[in-house]
Formats: C-alpha cells, structure tokens, sequence
C-alpha cells in the first residue's frame, strides 16, 4: 500500500506526465503544418505544386496566428472514364486554394455552375514535409454535338514533399 506522502508523490509525478503529454502533443499538432512549397505526384502520374502560406499581418491567410493557407501554383492533368467506357483525358484538374484546420485537414467540395454542374472534391492532409489528399471530378462530355456522356475521373490519389 503507498503511504500518504508517497500517494502525493505519484499523484505529482502522473500530473507531470500528462502535462508533458498535452505539451508535447499540442507541439506535434503544430508541427503536422509545415509551410512552403511542395511537388505533388497524382495515382494517375501528373504533377502539381502548391504553397502552404502561414498567417501573416500582410496576407489574407486566416485572420489568426496558428492560421495557414493551401494556395495552388500549378494544374495537373487527369483521364476520366465515361459511362460508355472511354477513357479521355479531361484537361486541368481545378485544384481550390483554402484554409488549412489545425488538424492539418483540407477539404473542398463543390458542384460548379455551368452546362454540366461538374462535381468537384479535393482534399488535403498534412504531416510535416509530407502532404497527401485525393481529387475527383464527375461531370458530363459532349464528345460529338447531341452526345452527351457522364464521366468520372475516380478517386485520384495524390502526394507530395517540400521543395
């Protein structure tokens, strides 16, 4: 049995311990977001770039300190399969620029106005120099006048480093 005094040592000792977990866990959090700018590689053997911007007095990244930005740089391109079985390269992938969570998670969804109403997601993880996420797109394609087929490109996987 622990006496009394040895009882508050341990007490002590494993509010230590979980202080030093919250700190520790609250800098690891912190450190999943990585600002700079990374090359991306797509499933489908595209590449992209991208910066991920902290918050600055000088930016519109946030209105925080803690705050950070996904700002596109460049397009990749991406093949889709229509429902009549035909794959067909579907141009530039329209990656969205936003705001990153503290959880070091992005997401974007959308269905863009238009002939089609294409859907459009993407979404972004962080964890330090290492960034990954998925894109998609499902829209229509006219691939001759009074033909009209509904395509998706699948869940495209992609990732990327810090340059």
């Amino acid at each position: 049995m622990f006496s009394g005094r040895r009882l508050q040592s341990l007490a002590a000792l494993l509010a230590l311990v979980a202080a030093a977990a919250q700190w520790t866990g609250s800098a690891a959090a912190r450190k999943r977001i990585l600002p700079g700018t990374y090359r991306a590689q797509t499933s489908q053997g595209d590449r992209f770039r991208f910066r991920i911007e902290a918050h600055t007095p000088f930016n519109s990244c946030g209105t925080r300190r803690g705050q950070y930005c996904f700002i596109e740089l460049s397009y990749p391109e991406y093949n889709w399969t229509c429902a009549n079985g035909q794959v067909a390269s579907a141009g530039q992938f329209p990656v969205p620029n936003g705001f990153i969570r503290r959880s070091g998670r992005f997401a974007y969804s959308q269905r863009l106005e238009g002939f089609s109403q294409p859907l459009v997601s993407f979404t972004v993880q962080t964890a330090g120099r290492r960034v990954s996420g998925t894109m998609r797109e499902e829209d229509l394609y006219e691939p001759y006048p009074g033909v009209v087929e509904t395509c998706d490109s699948g869940t495209i996987k992609w990732s990327a480093h810090r340059i």
